[in-house]
């Protein structure tokens, strides 16, 4: 499959990735070596990874990875044989502030 991400998604990364980096030198570069490593087990089997059913749009699958170490959630959505990655969202923090981004 096809992965991409949103540029919206690329800096929520790029802006959790500095605040991890102001915390401790590397903690940054861990934190996206996490995020890098899901997206290759979701590239691999995206369909292994929980539906959100309070957001569905027709022709999409919208789905959740959580992050083992950092408390973040991976948001994409599949449609055929690409997935986008829509937002990297800090589970405890507005987590659901990326829905507007798409509309309903």
């Amino acid at each position: 499959m096809i992965l991409t991400i949103d540029p919206l998604a690329e800096l929520d990364l790029i802006e959790a990735a500095a605040r991890y980096e102001q915390i401790r030198t590397g903690l940054g570069a861990e934190f996206l070596d996490a995020v890098e490593h899901a997206c290759e087990l979701i590239a691999a089997n995206p369909r292994s990874y929980s539906v959100l059913e309070y957001w569905k749009v027709p022709g999409h699958e919208v789905r959740r990875c959580c992050l083992r170490r950092f408390p973040y959630i991976i948001i994409f959505w599949v449609r055929d044989l690409s997935l986008t990655i829509l937002a990297v969202s800090h589970s405890r923090r507005q987590p659901l502030y990326w829905i507007e981004r798409f509309g309903n």
